[in-house]
């Protein structure tokens, strides 16, 4: 592109006035620098077009970026709830694990130490019943007595056992609890680490999004600023085109 020092030069020197029939130089020499002039603003004109419709792509670009990183942000959002619920789930689920162990603990306890009152027990039976069994037979007392005391042995015995198999009982539930409460608790481990993994892909999907978006930005002002530059350039141009036409009328 030239600079229009040349025909402002030549404006000056000319005033205005009308051009004698001896500047014939001047004359070709101004309309040249008028053709110089158009074909610079043309070229300048042609350049704010070509940046503007870049610009509007890249206003487009930017959009829908925005948009998907608007989207994505939902996306974490919804995914960071889910497994915010995930996890507290699985802390319930290990909790009633925890209480489940403990009273299967106790459960153990208390059957043990009824299988040990029962033998116990049965030795002390044994123990008495065979002393008393032994008089009553040498006695030779009513067998009614000695019905009683059998019975009330065998009941007494029984009723232990019974004891016994209860506890047997709440052990076999609780360790069928206590095992659908570890696969769901391993369930949600699982779910809780998909979720996790889903989480980071997410927020690098959102983050690269971000860094998009921000460059985009970047290069949209990089872009304005150079039209609002040639927009400059160009009302310089269009003046001198002006000025010069004026000249030559």
């Amino acid at each position: 592109m030239r600079s229009d020092e040349p025909s402002g030069r030549r404006l000056a020197g000319l005033g205005g006035a009308p051009l004698a029939p001896g500047a014939a130089g001047g004359s070709l020499a101004l309309a040249q620098d008028q053709r110089e002039s158009e074909a610079a603003l043309s070229a300048v004109r042609k350049e704010i077009k070509e940046l503007q419709e870049r610009i509007a792509r890249e206003t487009t670009r930017r959009d829908e970026n925005a948009r998907a990183l608007r989207a994505a942000e939902l996306e974490i959002a919804a995914a960071t709830q889910e497994l915010g619920a995930i996890r507290k789930n699985l802390a319930t689920q290990q909790t009633a694990r925890r209480e489940l162990t403990q009273e299967t603990q106790r459960a153990n306890r208390r059957l043990a130490a009824e299988k040990d009152a029962l033998a116990r027990q049965v030795r002390s039976s044994y123990m008495a019943g065979r002393e008393e069994l032994t008089k009553l037979l040498l006695s030779q007392e009513s067998p009614a007595a000695l019905g009683r005391m059998l019975v009330y042995f065998d009941y007494y015995n029984r009723a232990r056992s019974a004891r016994i198999g209860a506890v047997a009982g709440e052990l076999t539930k609780l360790a069928e609890l206590e095992g659908k409460t570890t696969s769901v608790e391993a369930e949600l481990k699982a779910l809780e680490a998909a979720q996790a993994r889903e989480l980071v892909s997410l927020e690098k999907s959102s983050d690269e999004r971000r860094a998009a978006v921000a460059k985009i930005d970047e290069e949209i002002r990089g872009g304005t600023a150079a039209v609002a530059k040639l927009r400059a350039e160009e009302e310089r141009l269009a003046d001198l085109v002006r000025r010069l036409s004026e000249v030559m009328a």
